[in-house]
């Protein structure tokens, strides 16, 4: 999904489509929400300030990639953590 803040308000929209085409076009929908939704805005949102972190980058060190796990497997464990709730 995608979340702005446009003029104090928030809009969300979400796709399943991960092309360029359609991340653009779910972002401009997001802002027409937002846009939408200053007509029944009470009070703007303002963020509170905080510190960026600059430039950063980090790995997840994988140990198996989930497109190698066998569907059994996963199917096995989501029906025992279902069990065991």
């Amino acid at each position: 999904g995608i979340r702005v803040l446009v003029q104090g308000c928030w809009g969300f929209a979400s796709t399943s489509v991960v092309t360029e085409a359609s991340l653009a076009a779910t972002a401009r929908l997001a802002a027409d929400i937002a846009k939408a939704n200053k007509l029944v805005l009470k009070e703007p949102v303002q963020l509170a300030p905080h510190q960026g972190f600059g430039e950063v980058s980090w790995k997840t060190p994988l140990v198996q990639s989930a497109f190698e796990v066998p569907v059994k497997q996963k199917a096995d464990l989501l029906l025992a953590a279902n069990a065991a709730a």
